[in-house]
């Protein structure tokens, strides 16, 4: 009787932990998908105020880190002023700043 009773604890011991791990990798699961759509939202937000050319800071800074750093590439169809780099770089620390 007591080999039963042993055999059952260490049943429910184990329904416990596969349910307590089937949890967590749901809880998991939802945080990803969570941080994806916002991620998704965020990108989504920046191309639109890029493609307005939005000028109001604060729209920007909603959005983005301080120490965001955008890169574009120098493109052959631009017109560049000689001497300068060969990238543009848009940052924001406490505004934006063009170099």
């Amino acid at each position: 009787k007591a080999y039963v009773e042993e055999l059952k604890r260490t049943l429910t011991e184990l329904v416990s932990q596969r349910d307590a791990s089937e949890l967590e990798r749901r809880h998991s699961s939802q945080r990803d998908l969570e941080q994806r759509e916002v991620r998704f939202r965020v990108m989504e937000e920046f191309l639109k105020l890029r493609g307005r050319n939005e000028l109001n800071v604060a729209r920007w800074v909603a959005i983005l880190e301080d120490n965001f750093v955008f890169t574009l590439p120098k493109t052959d169809y631009r017109k560049s002023v000689a001497a300068k780099s060969m990238t543009r770089q848009v940052s924001v620390d406490g505004g934006i700043n063009s170099s």
